[in-house]
């Protein structure tokens, strides 16, 4: 008797326990249903966003939606979903998709894309020290949020070939104008001083740093006078007579 009521027993707790594996699975499938549609209706919101903007002519653009609140609850739409922006809404940084379905019973919900736009900006690939010296080997190219970036920065690596540091960058930092002397206090440099139309070159000594688009002092080799020219390179500066 003892033996029939210990595997009566131990039937009832196989069973009550595979019960309650089959709810957990069945609670877990529909959850996973419920995120994928919510996935899926995220995507066609950042599609559709996508669609409205224009290809930048440098760089590109970045969409993310903001996932939704795992508290709504979606119901099955059997009508082809309407997506638009709502309103006065304008596309921005943050932009709102309204979402709706046009079934019998309807519903609406709302979408928030991050949209970031991202340049390409030179970066120090490794940390370079004040007095470095830059070259293919230290700098590179790379996609940065455009809101991210403050000074002058360039997008072509070689302006900057030559150059030197004039104080720290961290690696992967864009390399602003502001870090950078193309022309150092001290260095030889040439002098293009254009007449109408003409060229003269000529050599001389910088009296001061500069960057790129700088006037600073030059002191002319031959004659020795100092004049006021524009860094227009590595070591070059150009005088507009």
């Amino acid at each position: 008797m003892k033996l029939l009521s210990f595997f009566i027993t131990n039937a009832l707790i196989t069973l009550i326990y595979c019960s309650f594996l089959i709810q957990s699975n069945f609670a877990m499938a529909a959850s996973q249903s419920k995120n994928k549609q919510k996935q899926r209706i995220e995507q066609q919101a950042v599609e559709y966003v996508q669609s409205l903007f224009p290809t930048p002519e440098l760089g590109e653009l970045s969409y993310q939606a903001v996932p939704l609140d795992r508290r709504i609850k979606i119901k099955p739409c059997d009508s082809q979903l309407q997506l638009s922006i709502p309103g006065n809404a304008t596309l921005s940084k943050r932009t709102t998709v309204l979402v709706r379905c046009p079934a019998v019973k309807s519903w609406n919900l709302y979408v928030q894309i991050k949209i970031t736009k991202l340049v390409p900006v030179v970066v120090a690939r490794v940390s370079l020290n004040t007095g470095m010296v830059i070259d293919h080997t230290n700098v590179t190219v790379m996609l940065k949020d455009s809101n991210q970036i403050r000074g002058r920065t360039l997008q072509q690596p070689t302006l900057l070939f030559g150059a030197k540091t004039s104080r720290h960058i961290s690696a992967g930092q864009p390399v602003t104008l502001r870090q950078v002397c193309l022309v150092c206090k001290g260095d030889n440099v040439t002098i293009i001083a254009k007449i109408k139309g003409l060229s003269i070159k000529t050599s001389g000594i910088a009296q001061q740093n500069g960057s790129l688009g700088d006037n600073i002092a030059i002191l002319n080799a031959r004659s020795k006078k100092r004049v006021d020219a524009r860094v227009v390179a590595v070591n070059k500066v150009q005088i507009n007579l």
